[in-house]
């Protein structure tokens, strides 16, 4: 970071003195250039600009006259100008409504350019938590990148793809044609588009202990053929595998939720089950967990005959073949086999599962 604000004509410590006392944080398309430069990895452009994000303040006076403390504007619009900054331009939400029409929280954005040609841009948002701001309002997830200016480290809330040069529309933007011209604009510089995520109940899948599918094949029921199974889940949290016996087989969850709708099977005692392509029947709750992305391996065992009950894991969980322990909740809540026999054992629920799932079921419209 010292070596590419000296670029820019800014001290180290004068600047991340000013970042750090006054709730502010650099982050976007240089943040992402210096985390990827940081990682090892060669981030195949240079930034255009210096994005800074910072609370809106307001100045304020004493009785008299004299100024208690300066906006967060204020300041660093003195700082820059103190360094050799002219400022050019100034937009303002309640004038340039057009401009800030997928900005959520913004109140200014001033824009700042030095006699070498360098721009910094100053953007005031309404929001004190600088970091869970951009987590929740940036479009593209390679451009979650910032710096912590306490530790002097950068940081990406999605390292796993951002390493390997990928990002993602995160979903509400997918069809706005400025994100989409900034996705473009990366994949110009290298990187590569992936689907955007599939939603979770609760997280996604982080394919933690994945090391222990790497030599395991799966069959892609589909695709007719033989793949690696952690590279299958590494393509998209769409991605996943059913574990049947000692086999896997591979399935993207789209495909897997379509065929299941279509090949419906009436049970004698369980009314409703889904069968899939090797006729085996399972709990028509399935579709519930299923398009969810909370678990990457749901491992089917038999009940009776051709009738199977259904396990979740994460990678994680699969590596200690310790299933999800709320699974049982989740069915329950969900709906499970249909005409269930009333000999049928107590289900026990482990208390420390009911907070988190239940938030997660009312928040996604699950529960009333």
């Amino acid at each position: 970071m010292e070596a590419f604000l000296t670029s820019y004509g800014l001290p180290f410590e004068g600047f991340r003195t000013l970042v750090t006392e006054h709730n502010a944080l650099v982050a976007g398309s240089a943040a992402l250039a210096l985390y990827l430069q940081q990682e090892g990895i060669d981030p195949g452009f240079e930034p255009n600009d210096l994005d800074i994000w910072v609370e809106e303040t307001h100045d304020t006076w004493y009785a008299s006259g004299r100024v208690n403390q300066l906006a967060n504007s204020t300041t660093f619009t003195l700082f820059l100008v103190k360094h050799g900054y002219d400022l050019t331009t100034k937009f303002d939400s309640t004038v340039n409504e057009h401009y800030y029409k997928t900005m959520t929280h913004i109140k200014h954005i001033f824009h700042f350019i030095n006699s070498r040609g360098k721009k910094v841009q100053v953007i005031c948002v309404r929001d004190s938590n600088l970091v869970q701001y951009i987590q929740h309002h940036f479009d593209i997830t390679a451009c979650m990148s910032w710096w912590d200016s306490v530790d002097n480290i950068f940081h990406n809330s999605f390292p796993i793809i951002t390493c390997k040069k990928q990002l993602q529309i995160i979903q509400g933007f997918i069809n706005e044609i400025p994100t989409l011209r900034r996705a473009g604009k990366y994949k110009a510089r290298g990187f590569t588009i992936r689907d955007t995520s599939c939603s979770a109940l609760r997280v996604i899948d982080d394919h933690d202990n994945i090391e222990e599918l790497e030599h395991t094949s799966a069959f892609d029921i589909f695709a007719y053929e033989d793949v690696n199974a952690a590279e299958f889940l590494r393509q998209s949290s769409y991605h996943m595998l059913l574990h049947i016996g000692n086999q896997f087989h591979a399935y993207h969850r789209k495909q897997l939720c379509n065929y299941l709708k279509e090949h419906t099977q009436e049970h004698a005692d369980y009314g409703k089950v889904r069968e899939l392509p090797h006729k085996q029947q399972i709990p028509q709750s399935i579709l519930q967990l299923l398009p969810y992305s909370d678990y990457s391996i749901i491992s089917l065992k038999q009940v009776i005959d051709t009738l199977y009950d259904a396990e979740y894991y994460t990678t994680s969980q699969w590596s200690t073949k310790t299933p999800a322990r709320h699974y049982e909740l989740l069915q329950q809540s969900l709906g499970s086999f249909e005409n269930q026999s009333s000999n049928q054992p107590i289900r026990i629920i482990h208390l420390s599962d009911i907070a988190g799932l239940t938030e997660s079921l009312i928040r996604n419209g699950i529960l009333q």
